[in-house]
This record gives structure tokens, sequence and C-alpha cells, in this order.
């Protein structure tokens, strides 16, 4: 009992120096603000959702979408901390390092678990702590998602663990339910069914009907929820398409490469298209593909990397792309949060493998502590450094406007934050740039229209909010904008036809009904102004709540 108790006191200092040097690492995070041009202002700042904890508000969180995406839990969150913090940042930053923390002991846990070591146990839960991959999930409070479905994934998979190492059948009742509710904090969880028979395989565990109807029934109950996120964003998939294959088995290679080199990392990467058998950008990752297949083939009696290799597989699979052009994020660093774990995994435990076997060469185990040690200082440092380009928007998008001069989303993204914040004149510059490099960017003639009138050049703004509703007739917040727009030009006429037309085009666009409701009443015709009001209320009663609330 002596030497348990030895072996566990001496687990708590490995993972207390792991967890000190991660928060070290990830330290800069927590004086950060938001960044509004990318998501922030979607999933807090302008989150109307998060602003109580009312019933009613609750019930809606659980029964809405931020950008496209099912995330109550998630959302959840943000409005937990806006109930005691407000809008200030530094909470939801903390919390994000704070779960981030949780994830790296849970890795901790999960590999010991396992059966090895405490040294393969530290290695993978300090690399996957300070790697410099992570700093998007940890640094951008909107990625709130991964940190939290990851923290619960794992809890999910220590409690499967834990049923398979013997354990009641309530073990298992918590690991589904930490399975759904990691499924609820970010789509990308779909994949705990399979990596749940992945480690079945693993530990050896006779596969019988009882064992495949776990799978199912977990599968089963994250199907309705999943599905909510699928339908909103379905991508065009042709099977036996050549681009398809090219698109998808590059995006596949990119997460391998930014782990193994993480030295340029940037929040947004530009394909390198054509996609097409001719262009080395995507035909190298095809024929690295299959040499990462035959690898598996080749070491398929080293479970550990064939277990590595295909959790990095199953847990990347949703997230993966299969046509460029349907995506403003073909990759992102965020996605390889939680896939990478199998390849901390495998570092870990073939870093063991060659210290045991340098034994007998004098001198070699100190070198290749040396080399460790470098390695984790430098990975360390890189964290650092990219931590503080999340610092504020224009941090964030300068390292990219330098990368990708000729990229258009990084100076509409740092342009739309400066707007935002009042900065009228900044935005323009960048909205300009936007136009020169792309003249039908229907959304920066929109945006700069916005600042026009913004700064009382309402005949500019006006030809600005035309174009953008020649270059897409169909977006109905286009017509929403031109709309207030006549009103403030006292045109009631032309602003009531654009209002109706972005009803016709997007008929719970309550903010139409609340316009319409103002023109009516201005004209004393107060019926038709409190059938506006009472269609407003009906469509989204928070909106219509927050509008007439101080």
């Amino acid at each position: 009992m002596k030497g348990k108790g030895q072996i566990q006191y001496l687990s708590v200092i490995i993972l207390a120096a792991v967890l000190g040097v991660t928060a070290l690492a990830f330290s800069p995070v927590v004086t950060h603000g938001f960044v509004l041009s990318w998501d922030d202002d979607s999933h807090v700042v302008g989150n109307r959702f998060i602003r109580s904890l009312a019933p009613q508000r609750v019930r809606a969180i659980f029964t809405s979408t931020v950008c496209n995406t099912y995330i109550p839990l998630t959302v959840l969150s943000f409005a937990l901390e806006y109930r005691f913090g407000g809008l200030d940042p530094f909470i939801y930053h903390l919390n994000n390092l704070i779960l981030h923390l949780g994830v790296t002991g849970l890795v901790f846990l999960f590999v010991r678990r396992c059966g090895y070591s405490l040294f393969v146990s530290f290695l993978a839960a300090l690399l996957f702590g300070v790697h410099p991959l992570h700093v998007e999930s940890v640094a951008w409070v909107s990625e709130r998602k991964d940190v939290l479905f990851a923290f619960l994934y794992m809890l999910a998979l220590i409690a499967y663990q834990k049923y398979l190492a013997g354990g009641a059948r309530l073990a298992l009742f918590f690991s589904f339910l930490f399975g759904y509710g990691s499924l609820l904090a970010k789509p990308m969880a779909a994949s705990l069914p399979a990596v749940m028979a992945l480690y079945d395989w693993f530990v050896r565990r006779r596969v019988t009907w009882g064992v495949v109807f776990e799978k199912i029934s977990l599968a089963l109950l994250m199907a309705p929820a999943l599905w909510i996120t699928f339908s909103l964003n379905r991508q065009p998939f042709f099977l036996f398409s050549g681009k398809t294959v090219l698109t998808w088995t590059w995006c596949f290679m990119f997460y391998l490469r930014a782990f193994l080199f993480p030295a340029r990392l940037l929040p947004y990467y530009v394909f390198p298209g054509p996609v097409s058998w001719t262009n080395w950008h995507c035909v190298l990752p095809f024929f690295s593909l299959v040499l990462f297949a035959g690898a598996v083939w080749v070491f398929r009696r080293h479970r550990v990397f064939v277990f590595a290799a295909l959790f990095y597989a199953a847990s990347i699979l949703p997230v993966l792309r299969v046509d460029p052009a349907h995506s403003l994020t073909v990759v992102a660093d965020r996605f390889m949060y939680l896939p990478s774990l199998g390849l901390c995994f495998v570092f870990a435990a073939a870093a063991e493998r060659v210290f045991l076997k340098a034994k007998s060469i004098r001198g070699a185990r100190l070198v290749l502590a040396g080399t460790l040690a470098a390695l984790f200082l430098a990975l360390s440092l890189k964290t650092y450094a990219q931590s503080q380009i999340w610092r504020d928007d224009d941090s964030l998008w300068q390292d990219t406007i330098r990368r990708y001069p000729c990229a258009v989303y990084p100076y509409y993204a740092r342009a739309s934050a400066n707007a935002q914040k009042g900065l009228g004149s900044r935005a323009l510059q960048d909205y300009n740039k936007v136009l020169e490099l792309n003249p039908r960017f229907a959304s920066a003639y929109n945006d700069r229209g916005l600042v026009w009138f913004q700064q009382g050049r309402w005949d500019t703004a006006l030809d600005d909010l035309n174009r953008a509703v020649v270059l897409a007739p169909d977006r109905a917040v286009y017509y929403l904008n031109r709309g207030y727009l006549y009103e403030m030009m006292k045109r009631p006429a032309e602003a009531l036809r654009d209002y109706t037309r972005a009803l016709q085009l997007d008929p719970q666009e309550v903010r139409a009904h609340v316009r319409r409701a103002e023109i009516y009443r201005s004209q004393g015709r107060e019926d038709a102004a409190a059938l506006e009001d009472r269609r407003a209320r009906e469509k989204d009663p928070l909106f219509f709540e927050l509008r007439v609330a101080p």
C-alpha cells in the first residue's frame, strides 16, 4: 500500500507540474479582449440569448443555433458567465484556460488508465497542454466549444474505461451522459461511438451483440441533435469525384503537418487551389495519405500506433471538407484540438520506448532528456507568442495579412471589427482594399454603406447598398439596411417596399416587422402598427422583449 501511495503522490506532483507549465504558456490569454470580427460578436457580445437565465431564455438557448451550429451547452456557459461577469472578457478567457487545464489533466488520467507509465502520461499530457496548435481553441472565446466539448468527451472516455475495468453499469450511463453533453457543446463529439469501439479493440474486448448495441444506442441518442447542425451545413458531396478526394486528403494531411511542424499558425488559411491532379499542392497530400495508410498497416502489431492513427482519423472526420468553394474555413487549427490526443499518446509511448532502448548506451538518456526539454521549451515559447496574436482584432489579422496580402477575408474581417468599434475611417480603408481585390463582394458594399451612413454621407451609403442588393438580391439583410436608410431619408414608401421584400426572403426577419410598425405608427396607422408588433412578438418574443426593455 505504501508503494501505491507513493505513486499516487508522485502522480499529483507530476500533474501539477504539467498544469503549471501549461498555464504559464497560455498566460497571455487572460488579458485579451473579444475578437468581434471572428464570431465573438455572434456567440457572446451580440448574443441576446445569454443575457438572462430566465426559463424562457434557457429554453430559447436549447431551441436555437449560433452561426448555423447547435451548441446549447456552450451558449449556456456564456449565459452563466454573463450573469456573474457581464461582458468582462477576463472571465470568459479565464474559464477557457481552466477548461483547457482540465482537458490536459484528463489526458494524463486517460493515458495512465490505459496501463502506461507515469513517464508516458507525463509526456502525453504535457505535449497536449503546451502544443501551439491548441492556442486558437483556448485564446478565442468563441472556441469555448472546443475546450468544453473536449472536457466532457474525455470524461465520457474515462467513465467508459471505468466501465470496462469492471465498474457498474452506472459508469456506462455516465459515459453516455458526458458524451451527449459533449455533443451539445460541439457537434465534433459525433465521433465518440467510433472512438469507443476503437478503444474496445485497443483493450482486446471481445465483440458481442451487446458491445455493438452500446455503440448503436449512443449514436442514436446523438443523432437528433447532430442532425440540426448537419442539415444547416450540408456540403456538396460527389462520391467518386477526383476533386472531392483531393480536397479531403489535403485537409486530412494538413492537420498532421500542422501538428508535426507548428511553425506558422494562422486563424485563416487559403486553400492552394485549383483542385486538380496537376496541382502538386493537392497531389502530394494524396500520396502522403497513401504512406500514412501504409504505415498503419506496417505497424499494425503496435496497438498504440494504430490506436493513435485511427483516433485521429475518426475524430477529425466530421470536419474534413470536400469542396473549398463552399467553406470559408477549409481548415482551422481549432479542429485539431481533440484529434491531436492520439498523436500526443503515440509520441509519449515512442519516447519511452527509445529511453528504454538507450539504457545501455552511456550518456544517451541524458541527451534524450535534453532533447525533450528543448522541444517542450520551444513549444511552450511558441504557444506563449502565438497566444499574444489573439489579443484583439488588429493583432489577429495583421499576421494573416502579412502571410496572404491578396486574400480578401482578412481585410474584410479587420474592417468589420473597426466598424463595430466606431473606427469608421480605418474600416473604410480596409473595405476599399476588399473591393479592390474583389469588386463583386456584396457584403463589403453593404458594410461600407453602413459606415457611410454612420458618417452622415447618406447618398454615398445608398449607392453602396444599391450595389449590394444588385450583387446579392436574395439577401434579406441588405434590403433591411437599405430600408432603414430610406426611412431616415424620409422616404417611407421605399422603406416599406424594402422591409416587405426582406420578409419575403426571410419570414423570420423580426426587425422588418419592428421597422414597419414604426413607419405605420408615424403615419397614425395604429392598427397596422399593432399588427406588426404582434407578428414580431410571435416570431421572436426575446427580440421584442430586448427591444422594449431599457
